[in-house]
């Protein structure tokens, strides 16, 4: 037979303690529960949902439902403003495109002016720099050529002197030898002839090479930089 906290768990409904009931707790405890249980509970009153709209709210939105509905002059006054500053704007756009077409027109023919004028001025200039370096070669190769010449006519002096001089104690010394001295110093005049000769040609024959490298550099430079304008402009 069950106890007596045995039944008030049963009338409960906690199954889950009925293997252990709590032998501690006195009997009248427990029928203070169940009494308690036993006795009606004061009904709960119904109270309308939080979100639902009371009559009053009703009323008002439906009001403010109508009044937003009818057009107001100050809604007409702002379309009409709006309008005319949509068609503002749409001719103030069309004047700028106009005026940046202008403008881009002026600048693509300055832009065509100005390199013609940079290409006149830059063959101006490479025209005056060719001069120059030419001129600065011609004095280069008339200096070398007379410092040459004027060598050349030291030494054969300087020669002929030491020739004449070897000659003319051979002679006061040895009569005999005067004839051959003599025709030592004729071959010896004869021989230092031929070296002037041979050095002024050579000097002549560099001289025309120098002249012909510096006239084929010259060309070659100029071609250079008429091609280096024509790519860059």
């Amino acid at each position: 037979m069950a106890s007596w906290p045995q039944i008030c768990y049963i009338v409960k409904g906690d199954v889950s303690r009925w293997a252990r009931p709590p032998i501690y707790q006195a009997p009248v405890v427990h029928a203070f529960r169940l009494s308690s249980l036993l006795l009606p509970r004061p009904a709960k009153r119904s109270l309308p949902p939080a979100h639902a709209p009371r009559d009053e709210e009703k009323t008002m939105t439906k009001g403010l439902q109508r009044r937003n509905t009818r057009p107001s002059e100050k809604k007409l006054k702002s379309e009409a403003e709006h309008e005319t500053g949509v068609n503002q704007q749409k001719d103030q756009e069309a004047s700028s495109s106009s005026s940046s077409s202008s403008s881009s027109s002026s600048s693509s023919s300055s832009s065509s002016s100005s390199s013609s004028s940079n290409r006149s001025s830059v063959t101006n200039v490479v025209v005056v720099i060719v001069v120059v370096v030419f001129l600065v070669v011609v004095v280069v190769v008339v200096v070398v050529v007379v410092v040459v010449v004027l060598v050349v006519v030291v030494v054969v002096v300087v020669v002929a002197a030491f020739a004449a001089t070897t000659v003319v104690t051979i002679a006061a010394a040895v009569v005999v030898v005067v004839v051959v001295a003599a025709f030592a110093a004729t071959a010896v005049v004869t021989i230092a002839a031929a070296v002037v000769v041979v050095v002024i040609v050579v000097v002549v024959v560099v001289v025309v090479v120098v002249v012909v490298v510096v006239v084929v550099v010259v060309v070659v430079v100029v071609v250079v930089v008429e091609v280096i304008i024509d790519v860059v402009v």
